[in-house]
């Protein structure tokens, strides 16, 4: 569709940027959507973000939990 351009040993980049996102916006509630199962996950521990090893992951917190360690405004 011309929306990716392999630039050989550089990578690949995205051509038409507008472009995607519009599609994108037209796919995701017709098709992408009613694909995906509505689910609940809990996680064993619930304060298991708090000890989490990010660095080993190259990984920064984003949202909530970010604001968290920035506020320490969360009630566990």
């Amino acid at each position: 569709m011309g929306l990716i351009v392999d630039m050989g040993e550089r990578g690949r980049r995205l051509k038409n940027r507008k472009k995607l996102l519009e599609r994108w916006l037209i796919a995701y509630p017709e098709q992408l959507r009613p694909k995906l199962e509505t689910e609940r996950y809990r996680a064993l521990d619930p304060d298991w973000w708090q000890t989490a090893p990010l660095h080993n992951l190259q990984a920064y917190w984003g949202g909530e939990v970010a604001a968290d360690r920035l506020t320490h405004y969360l009630i566990t």
